[in-house]
């Protein structure tokens, strides 16, 4: 939470970003901005607050699925954030095995395996 928390104080500090992303090719991108970090930052609360193994098997079930979905969350807010900063279409992290070490899968990426788990 404490580099979210440094990015939005460096978004929030200048007008340069506001500016900047507010019409930028006649989209408002800055709302896009916003947007990503406020779903990152209530993935995280959700993920750190998350007790996946309380409650009967069903509700260990739904635990599991809200936890993934926060893990998703997050992902999909910091691709958007990537897509609209870096404005080049390419996915950050792409072939990265480092998360998912003792992954059996060995010809998938981190991102792909994670599909796989959430599928």
């Amino acid at each position: 939470m404490e580099i979210l928390n440094k990015l939005r104080d460096k978004v929030n500090s200048s007008n340069f970003i506001y500016l900047n992303y507010m019409n930028n090719n006649e989209k408002n991108k800055w709302n896009c901005i916003c947007s990503a970090m406020d779903w990152i930052q209530v993935g995280v609360a959700t993920i750190r607050e998350e007790d996946i193994y309380s409650g009967n098997h069903l509700i260990k079930c739904m635990n599991f699925y809200r936890y993934i979905s926060a893990i998703d969350l997050v992902c999909e807010a910091i691709y958007q954030l990537h897509r609209i900063i870096m404005g080049n279409g390419e996915l950050p992290f792409k072939g990265d095995c480092s998360v998912f070490k003792e992954n059996v899968l060995k010809t998938q990426d981190d991102d792909e395996f994670f599909k796989e788990i959430r599928a």
